[in-house]
């Protein structure tokens, strides 16, 4: 199990902070980037569909156009996430 594949745990991940990094060095706190309006941590749409919590809408479609001019399978993982656990919804979506 990890906290891509586990809801509880990518909950977790979404709220512990890292002690050490915490104030000082945020980008290296996985809570600290992964609550920015635009996350700044790797594979972050994995993570907020397994918690099932809604995404900032504009960085997750600016991520997919990323990742979709060399990473098939990233956003094969992106898919196969959103048909297990459901679209989590956008964050204030209009």
């Amino acid at each position: 199990m990890s906290a891509l594949t586990d809801p509880k745990m990518a909950k977790r991940e979404m709220y512990t902070h890292s002690y050490v990094h915490r104030g000082k060095d945020p980008d290296n706190c996985a809570a600290c980037a992964l609550n920015l309006k635009s996350p700044n941590y790797a594979a972050w749409p994995l993570l907020y569909i397994a918690a099932h919590r809604p995404m900032p809408k504009k960085a997750f479609l600016d991520d997919v156009a990323d990742a979709s001019q060399d990473n098939l399978l990233y956003l094969q993982n992106i898919v196969d996430h959103l048909e297990e656990y459901g679209h989590p919804g956008w964050l204030n979506a209009h």
